[in-house]
């Protein structure tokens, strides 16, 4: 068995040597095309030939930086440029959706038309279109987008929280308190927090992604507290608040990490080392 598919301006004919009759598709790839029909559209286009065209083709379907206008299409049949986005999803008409062929200025008004807010917004809902051909794009696109927002806003939290953990290592301050570290005593001001809850708690006066989260855990250990204390049930449950003592102690320890790494490549590259020892001396004259 063969096929034969011969391009038409308007149409294409299928034609299959097994089938006495000629099967005539309706889709037209130089006019406004029915919703079902874009995918076909798109697979067609664009349509760019190089040669017998009355304007330069490298000028016009190319911009100053070598990329491709991938939305410009030139129909040999009527001898007319057309906008590919505007066909598809304008509801507005201009002279790429009837055909140009007045070629005075060409590369003039192409770049005109590619400028016009109605073309980006065309260009907007083709790219929002193909995007939807996914089933698994329909379903989670929206939670994959607030997973990528907490991602970025946890990502911030942490940076927060380590330039305060430098700064107390650097003055050599103690990290804890004695006692109020819980999360759920953070809207007290009066009680001691220890050195880092306090600084965080001064920061978030003054930057809204700490505020919003500090008021965000003290909140829900507030409510956790209180769901336990009705309940008797011991354990707190799940939870990740980038400022436990847990968090704490692991960025101390990639810390130390890091450091013991910056100077072991320091001593290996210098390849000679001295070392300093400094001593008191006691009442009895010992170092």
């Amino acid at each position: 068995m063969c096929s034969i598919n011969i391009v038409t301006r308007d149409s294409i004919v299928i034609k299959d040597s097994n089938v006495d009759v000629c099967e005539k598709t309706q889709i037209s790839y130089f006019k406004k095309p029915n919703k079902n029909d874009l995918g076909q559209f798109f697979e067609y286009h664009p349509q760019q030939p190089f040669l017998d065209t009355p304007f330069k083709s490298s000028k016009a379907f190319y911009r100053k930086n070598k990329t491709q206008r991938c939305w410009l299409l030139y129909d040999i049949f009527s001898q007319s440029l057309f906008c590919s986005m505007c066909l598809c999803f304008s509801s507005e008409d201009n002279i790429f959706t009837r055909g140009l062929q007045l070629w005075t200025h060409v590369y003039q008004r192409i770049d005109e038309h590619e400028n016009r807010k109605n073309h980006t917004i065309c260009t907007d809902v083709y790219i929002h279109n193909a995007n939807n051909k996914s089933i698994d794009y329909l379903l989670f696109s929206d939670q994959k987008h607030k997973l990528k927002e907490e991602v970025k806003n946890n990502r911030k939290i942490l940076e927060r929280v380590i330039e305060v953990v430098k700064l107390i290592g650097k003055r050599g301050l103690s990290y804890r308190a004695a006692q109020y570290e819980s999360s759920y005593s953070l809207h007290d001001l009066t009680l001691d927090h220890g050195n880092f809850l306090e600084i965080l708690l001064l920061l978030k006066k003054y930057d809204m992604t700490l505020n919003e989260h500090v008021d965000k855990i003290t909140k829900s250990a507030q409510e956790k507290a209180a769901w336990h204390k009705s309940t008797k049930v011991k354990g707190r449950g799940s939870s990740i608040t980038f400022i436990s003592k847990t968090t704490i102690n692991l960025i101390i320890d990639v810390i130390s990490v890091l450091m013991k790494r910056s100077i072991s490549s320091q001593i290996q590259e210098a390849e000679m080392c001295s070392v300093q020892l400094d001593t008191t001396q006691d009442v009895s004259v010992q170092d």
